[in-house]
């Protein structure tokens, strides 16, 4: 067998939620304590989901690789730093997509993902075929998604950039479809009222 080289997407057992937490919060004591193994264990645990996350949303699988490397490199200089208030899942998610944004920044001019950002209609009744008016928007998009909260944060991204399906999107967070639909429409709520309180789209008429 070769398990330790190639990982199983899917844990290999089955455990209680309470049991889950309560062993990444030892591996995380131990890793902080200098045990390697301990790392070794979180990064294996995690490292497919937040890879699968961030090549969704750079649409690259190498830019994807070094960004996610790059990701828990990050997270282990960071790492006193996380207080278990979120899964540790959704904080290595977080690191990821702050480097993903500054990706995008770095390689606009020739960023698959920030095209498809700039060309996302905030409001279906306003076309994105304007450059100028796409790439404003995309700047501002890019903004206002640092600012959301992560949950809603990826669902856009999953949602409206890469177009995945609710059920797809829902097997990767552990939620329910409908639960992911909620997220990705509060998400464009959210982001419709940024571009319409920088200008970049009308107001809707409340009369």
């Amino acid at each position: 067998m070769s398990s330790s080289s190639s990982p199983s997407l899917a844990p290999a057992l089955r455990v209680v939620e309470g049991d889950v937490a309560a062993s990444v919060e030892v591996l995380v004591a131990q890793a902080l304590d200098g045990d390697r193994r301990a790392w070794t264990t979180l990064y294996r645990d995690n490292f497919h989901a937040v890879l699968r996350l961030v090549a969704h949303a750079t649409g690259d699988v190498s830019v994807a690789e070094e960004i996610t490397q790059e990701a828990f490199a990050v997270a282990l200089v960071q790492l006193p730093r996380f207080d278990g208030r979120c899964p540790l899942g959704g904080w290595l998610r977080g690191i990821a997509m702050k480097l993903v944004y500054k990706h995008w920044r770095k390689n606009r001019r020739r960023s698959r993902a920030h095209r498809r950002l700039g060309a996302v209609p905030a409001d279906p009744g306003v076309p994105a075929d304007d450059q100028v008016l796409a790439h404003d928007r995309a700047e501002a998009l890019e903004r206002a998604l640092e600012q959301l909260p992560l949950a809603l944060r990826e669902a856009f991204v999953l949602a409206d950039i890469h177009g995945m399906s609710a059920a797809q999107a829902a097997k990767e967070f552990g939620i329910t479809p409908g639960n992911f639909r909620v997220r990705a429409t509060r998400a464009r709520a959210r982001l419709r009222q940024h571009l319409t309180d920088v200008g970049l789209i009308p107001a809707k008429d409340e009369s």
